[in-house]
């Protein structure tokens, strides 16, 4: 079958262009596809502009050597040999924003990735300031709802419009056939949309394990190995590297480990002896370097923690400019050396909490200046090996949310809870794994709940950092509200990496058993008649899942009990594994895609809807007509 692919890829940082990447890992053998991409994407993988509809049309290599187009060269592809089949990978994000003139005028399957849409609609049109055709599709969509609404829109008041009005109708009438990842979501669907040809496909994710010895302590002769799981083969423990560690199987020494040894460690740091708790000494030198937490060997240097641009400075300056603390007014700021100047503290400054850091002779700065300015702490992942064998310190029970960093992601509930737990569970520290989103001011929420010792966030990570960041967590918090009704794929990686995780009550996993930790009984299973005769059994959860209504209380309940029962979070691990590898790995989703894109490719092309919006399906000669009306020409090839 030939297949048309619209889709972003990487390097776009999207979760639905690795999605991609790994569905068309399963369907190259079996079909011929074509990628179509936005610009960007084309641009990366080397192509050029170019005109014309002349045959010198030349794809790039896409992932695994796929043809790439622009997508501007699928309207000559599509009329040179009509393809079998056209396949949008649709989601609520600016980076779609590309395929919608080709899903409205060449109708194919839709995978919906987001059941609203109503976001990058809107922001799209508005940023080309078509404002009235927003307010018409608007309106198209929603037909029973007060126009007027839209104008909050364009006022630029979103918010709730765009959550409780999803704007899918022109989407679903359109399309050749819909496929979205949720069976509760499809039975939504079809309650309001009942002639769309609508169908499942299960989300599969990589197995993060997968290049990785997947080892854990061997509880039959503890303290003497590791057993590779589903064997009873005892793998040799390893011995110590020179600089004290032991390296995790398959793993590469990191830049810093690579520098301790070529060193000798002849700059391995010790505790300063001349002013003790005020920093660390390097040795054979007066200067007093930066305090920092332990890491596994009880040095102080982070392995795989890059210099920031302020620490290269300072190193430039024979430490000049090194910070110490300000002991005239403790606890308000710091004082570079020899000056009376407070400089920018990291956390609250002194004129109150949440107003951000202020610089010497600066005011107030803003959370966009302070996001900046503050450096991601890019520290390696949790060892799994060392903190199996309990070499790491007992500071060393990871939380970790996994995505980009928005307040949807209920970043300061959690992190509410963890100012409450905190004395209960001294050991905890949450770590955040991806970007901070553009308009959300994380460190003003981290500095109004006083966890800023117990945050760390590591920017953008790559897939294989993803996977030894999953390893490494203890619990994962996969929370998400306002939602667009997705299957969370940052969810179903942490399922594959056999974590137990806390997801929110919502209509996407009602079909999924999860426990309510007030009283940890069991709150979705089954609902067909078998179950009347079994049961609910906690012990068939697969995750811990909050409401909205009292989420923090829950958000609480569930981490003092995660945290504090070892037991618990083995079993709910297990079982999450045992959930993915029944549901959601890369090989069933594949074998999904195979059944439906044949179906799909089966079905017939809708027509148009006679109330659409005439913007959507403009008259191409309209205004050459209207240049010749005035002299009294009608040219009927313009018919």
């Amino acid at each position: 079958m030939r297949v048309a692919w619209f889709s972003p890829l990487p390097p776009v940082h999207s979760g639905i262009a690795a999605y991609s990447v790994d569905v068309l890992a399963g369907l190259r053998e079996r079909h011929q596809l074509d990628l179509y991409v936005d610009d960007p994407v084309w641009h990366a993988a080397g192509g050029r502009l170019h005109a014309g509809a002349g045959p010198g049309i030349a794809p790039q290599a896409g992932p695994f050597d796929l043809p790439l187009y622009r997508a501007f060269d699928f309207p000559v592809q599509q009329d040179r040999a009509p393809y079998d089949l056209i396949v949008y990978q649709l989601g609520n994000a600016a980076c779609h924003r590309f395929m919608w003139p080709y899903l409205l005028r060449w109708p194919g399957l839709v995978v919906l990735h987001d059941a609203a849409l109503h976001h990058a609609r809107a922001q799209a049109l508005l940023a080309d300031r078509r404002a009235d055709d927003y307010r018409a599709e608007f309106r198209f969509n929603h037909p029973g709802i007060d126009p007027r609404v839209a104008d909050f829109v364009v006022a630029g008041l979103q918010g709730s419009p765009y959550y409780l009005w999803p704007m899918l109708r022109l989407v679903l009438e359109r399309a050749r056939a819909v496929v979205v990842h949720s069976d509760p979501v499809r039975q939504a669907l079809a309650e309001e949309f009942p002639e769309a040809p609508l169908t499942t496909v299960s989300m599969g994710v990589p197995d993060p394990w997968e290049n990785a010895d997947r080892r854990t302590p061997n509880a039959e002769v503890p303290g003497t190995g590791y057993r590779v799981p589903g064997t009873g083969e005892i793998a040799d423990r390893q011995t110590p590297d020179a600089d004290g560690t032991r390296d995790l199987p398959g793993r590469s020494p990191t830049v810093e480990q690579a520098r301790r040894l070529q060193q000798g460690n002849a700059e391995r740091r010790t505790p300063n002896a001349d002013a003790p708790g005020t920093g660390y000494r390097v040795p054979g030198t007066g200067d007093i370097a930066d305090r920092q937490t332990p890491d596994a060997d009880g040095t102080r240097d982070l392995p795989g923690r890059s210099l920031t641009v302020e620490q290269a400075r300072r190193l430039q300056q024979g430490n000049a400019e090194r910070r110490t603390p300000n002991a005239e007014a403790p606890g308000t700021g710091f004082r570079a050396p020899g000056t009376g100047e407070n400089v920018e503290r990291g956390t609250l400054n002194a004129e109150g909490p949440g107003t951000g850091n202020r610089a010497p002779g600066a005011g107030r700065t803003s959370y966009a200046e302070e996001q900046a300015a503050t450096p991601h702490f890019r520290l390696p992942p949790p060892d799994v090996e060392a903190k199996a064998e309990g070499r790491l310190p007992k500071a060393d029970l990871v939380l970790a949310a996994f995505g980009v960093i928005t307040p949807e992601k209920r970043i300061l509930p959690i992190l509410r809870a963890l100012a409450v737990i905190r004395d209960e569970a001294p050991h905890v520290r949450l770590r955040l794994v991806g970007e901070i989103g553009e308009h959300y001011a994380l460190w003003q929420d981290v500095a109004r709940t006083g966890t800023r010792d117990l945050i760390e966030v590591t920017g953008y990570v790559d897939d294989e950092q993803l996977a030894a960041e999953l390893r490494g967590a203890d619990v994962c918090l996969c929370l998400r509200w306002p939602t667009a009704r997705e299957t969370s794929a940052s969810w179903l990686r942490c399922l594959a990496a056999g974590k137990p995780t806390v997801v929110p009550d919502q209509l996407s996993i009602v079909d999924v058993p999860t426990i309510d930790p007030r009283h940890w009984q069991l709150k979705h299973d089954r609902s067909d008649a078998a179950s009347v005769f079994q049961p609910p059994d906690a012990s068939r959860a697969v995750a811990v899942s909050v409401e909205l209504a009292d989420e923090e209380a829950m958000i609480r309940q569930a981490l003092r009990r995660l945290v504090a029962d070892s037991d618990l979070r083995r079993s709910l691990g297990e079982r999450a594994r045992a959930w993915w590898e029944a549901h959601h790995t890369l090989a069933r989703m594949q074998r999904d895609y195979t059944r439906v894109m044949e179906w799909a490719a089966g079905l017939p092309l809708p027509e148009w809807p006679a109330d659409a919006p005439p913007h959507l399906h403009p008259d191409p000669a309209e205004r050459a007509r209207r240049m010749a009306a005035p002299f009294g020409v009608e040219v009927d090839i313009l018919r």
